[in-house]
């Protein structure tokens, strides 16, 4: 302590230096007190491959006179200089009596931490296992050392040196296949590190064989592996005839032979087994043969396949277990001839040297009498039949066969529908009734006659009542207009050789046809009104069959909603579902907005996707409908205004505007509510008379009226319109003014709804040109007067008594401008 102290303060001092002192002296005590251990060996640590994600370090430490509590340091240093050791770990095991545990692996300062104890002051051996070290940026190194040192006596240490090598590389050397011996020589050569691994994988790059697991033999030596594979069945995986792909690697190399399209290996070769493989055996026509009567032919085909590079030539044996039993595949078909029969099995047919060309594919035939057959009789018995080839590795191809009584057979199905017709070219499958669940198994299948009716023949028969034989007859699977059925037929000796039954199919009944059928109150309401929706779901599978009626009990589905505008859309969205009553109608309900109608001044289109189920094989498009709600908002005021003068017209004379045009209704509306409700023709014929008809009532609309007729649309002046209340329904004409053969025009409807406009060149209507629309805008002069009803903006007025009209405070969008129509 420095500077003026007190007495206090110089008394304080005196007693913490004597406590420091006597603390000191106390650890020194305490470390006299165990006796320094001493590394006897710091082990031979093994070389590291370069150029590896992950690999490992292990050697043996001895330390000597250890007692209850050592400290052992590992220095890494070069380690951490040539590698990365980010995420390696370390642990230890100790090898003698005593313990050892790593207690820190200390990245920053490359050290290795150890405590080691012994009761006794034994020497303790322990293994040090370095694990996760990176070498893939690392490059060769020699020399490399860890140090291995006591902490308390650190005149205690050792050393030993390692080396950074290069992965060993391998050479895969060609194959020796001998089939003889059902045997495969694999040569692996391989540098002087750590041995050679393999794997061998079949034409779909699995797996077949890998490293040691299969392997029933190997010699190595310094360079070099044999590898001695087992081809047979005798090792749970056996090899089939074909080609097969070795890989190669060093067991250091970090070879993945799950993932060899990665190149991760380092030398590959390959071999072939050539041989007939026995893809199939089925009846002459393709088909299982599965039953049969005793005493009764049987012709199976066998299909050989050549997978090889060569030709081969092999013999045939068609074998049959004994009566209700099975045939062991570890025998040796190959040996066998038509005389030779073994424990299980008996060559019942046989046919020698038959050759098939490289990659070609041959059929064998081979026909068995029944009654041939191990243990045969009328009583129902059970067989496994094969056919083999003689190859090494050997290829089989087996089948099941039933076999009863001498009789032959029979069921009928008739097939009917819910009221009772005869179904004709309806599918029926036959099965035994045990093979029912395996659609590969099917006896046969054939279409019903004029009279719904089907008979299968050539059945087995069991011997009596109680071994009885029963199939299990399907029809309508095949189909989408009929849900499928089954029955159930049994044949026995001697009153029921043969069998009936019939099928009653129900029809599946569909949705074939989505539509709207009502939006209400409208398709164009004021923004925060309620709008229901109602589809109509109908089925062409109903009675009468084609024509459509409602369909009950269908699901609708909003499968999109979308819109366009500012309004908040609520009440319904996307993935609601309803189901259609008896009427087929299916009603959404309570579509609406967050907002109210004097809180917006846009309006807001919805446009809402159904879509029906079940819909069977129907179009999408038929089971799909679409409505488009438009929720008006508030319309703008302005400073606009509009005035003009009402003439009135006889033919092409125009009167004076105080003649008849008091009183004349006038009216206001935006082009582009006006342009939602138009069709615009263009290139129609020189002269042609036009109408216009509402689709859903189908009358002619009155041109007077209901809609106007312009070119002004277009801005077009090469056409003349004139109305004509002579045409059927009233419409108007139209005439080409320019000499280019066409004319061109625009209609504009009043009222919300689909319309057609018809063009005809004789003004017979017989076989109009039409052009359909639809007009989503109310735009009478009343629905306008009840749309601007609550604002200041005045769309609708009178004419005076001079014929003049005024339209005031009208919005126009700033400098921008709106366009009216009036």
């Amino acid at each position: 302590m420095t500077g003026n102290s007190t007495p206090h303060e110089k008394a304080r001092a005196i007693i913490l230096a004597a406590l420091m002192v006597m603390s000191v002296f106390g650890m020194t005590v305490a470390f006299a007190g165990s006796a320094a251990a001493a590394v006897n060996t710091a082990g031979t640590p093994g070389d590291i491959a370069v150029g590896q994600d992950s690999v490992s370090q292990e050697f043996t430490i001895e330390v000597g006179s250890v007692g209850n509590d050592n400290t052992i340091n590992v220095s890494a240093d070069d380690l951490a200089n040539n590698a990365n050791i980010s995420d390696a770990q370390a642990t230890v095991t100790a090898n003698t009596s005593g313990s050892a545990s790593v207690t820190e692996f200390d990245k920053d300062a490359n050290n290795i931490t150890i405590n080691v104890e012994s009761v006794d002051g034994d020497t303790v051996n322990f293994d040090l296992n370095v694990s996760s070290i990176d070498t893939s940026d690392s490059t060769t190194a020699t020399g490399l050392t860890y140090t291995v040192t006591d902490v308390a006596n650190s005149d205690s240490m050792e050393t030993d040196t390692f080396d950074l090598v290069g992965a060993d590389s391998v050479t895969a050397n060609d194959v020796d296949v001998s089939t003889g011996d059902e045997t495969a020589y694999i040569n692996v050569s391989h540098t002087d590190g750590a041995d050679a691994e393999f794997a061998v994988y079949d034409g779909s790059n699995e797996v077949i064989h890998q490293g040691s697991d299969s392997v029933t033999g190997s010699d190595t030596g310094t360079g070099y592996t044999n590898y001695t594979v087992d081809l047979s069945n005798s090792n749970g995986n056996a090899f089939e005839l074909g080609s097969y792909d070795v890989y190669a690697a060093a067991d250091n190399a970090s070879a993945d032979f799950g993932a060899v399209t990665d190149e991760n290996y380092q030398a590959s070769t390959s071999f072939t087994l050539n041989g007939l493989n026995a893809n199939s055996i089925t009846g002459a026509d393709g088909t299982p043969v599965i039953v049969a009567a005793n005493d009764t032919e049987v012709t199976y085909e066998l299909t050989l396949e050549n997978t090889g590079n060569e030709t081969v030539e092999q013999n045939v044996s068609l074998v049959a277990s004994n009566a209700n039993g099975s045939i062991d595949f570890t025998q040796t078909p190959g040996t066998l001839t038509d005389s030779v029969d073994e424990d299980n099995f008996t060559v019942v047919a046989f046919e020698e040297n038959v050759s098939v060309g490289a990659g070609n594919t041959t059929n064998v035939t081979l026909t068995v009498n029944t009654a041939d057959l191990p243990g045969a009789s009328d009583n129902v018995n059970d067989y496994e039949i094969a056919g083999y080839t003689s190859g090494s590795p050997y290829s089989a191809s087996t089948t099941d066969l039933k076999v009863g009584s001498s009789t032959q057979g029979s069921v009928t199905i008739q097939v009917l529908d819910g009221d009772s017709n005869r179904q004709e070219n309806v599918s029926v499958e036959l099965w035994l009734q045990s093979d029912y669940d395996d659609e590969a198994l099917v006896l046969e299948t054939k279409e019903t006659n004029e009279n719904g009716e089907v008979t299968f023949t050539g059945l087995t028969v069991g011997s009596d009542n109680n071994n009885q034989v029963r199939y299990t007859a399907r029809a309508g699977a095949d189909t989408s207009e009929f849900q499928s059925s089954t029955t159930t037929l049994s044949l026995y000796e001697t009153t029921q050789t043969s069998d009936s039954s019939s099928l009653t199919l129900t029809r599946n009944v569909d949705a074939d046809k989505l539509s709207i059928d009502d939006v209400d109150p409208s398709s164009t309401v004021d923004v925060g009104s309620t709008v229901d929706i109602s589809t109509l779901v109908q089925t062409l599978d109903e009675e009468p069959v084609g024509d459509l009626s409602a369909f009950e009990d269908g699901t609708v589905e909003i499968t999109n909603i979308s819109s366009d505008g500012p309004a908040i859309i609520e009440g319904l969205e996307e993935g609601d579902t309803v189901t259609s009553d008896a009427d087929g109608i299916a009603e959404f309900t309570g579509l609406t907005t967050a907002e109210t109608f004097d809180e917006l001044d846009k309006d807001t289109e919805v446009t809402i996707e159904f879509q029906a189920s079940p819909a069977g094989d129907s179009p999408a498009e038929d089971v799909t409908a679409t409505t488009t709600v438009t929720f008006e908002a508030e319309p703008p005021s302005g400073s606009g205004a509009i005035s003009g003068d009402v003439y009135e017209y006889e033919s092409d004379t125009q009167l004076s505007a105080s003649d008849n045009t008091e009183g004349v209704s006038v009216h206001a509306v935006t082009m582009d509510r006006l342009e939602a409700n138009s069709q615009t023709v263009e290139n129609a014929n020189t002269s042609a008379s036009v109408r216009v008809v509402d689709n859903e009532t189908g009358e002619v609309l009155n041109v007077e009226t209901d809609y106007l007729f312009t070119n002004g649309v277009l801005e077009a002046d090469d056409t003349k319109l004139s109305q004509n209340t002579s045409i059927i329904g009233t419409g108007f004409n139209a005439e080409d003014t320019d000499g280019d053969g066409n004319v061109n025009f625009s209609v504009h409807v009043l009222e919300a709804g689909d319309y057609t406009v018809q063009v005809s060149d004789n003004g017979s209507f017989e076989a109009p040109s039409e052009y359909t629309f639809t007009a989503s805008n109310n735009l009478t002069y009343e629905a306008t007067d009840d749309r601007y009803a609550n604002v200041p903006a005045d769309h609708t007025a009178q004419t005076d008594s001079d014929g003049e009209f005024r339209l005031t405070a009208l919005y126009t969008n700033g400098s921008t401008g709106v366009d009216y129509a009036v």
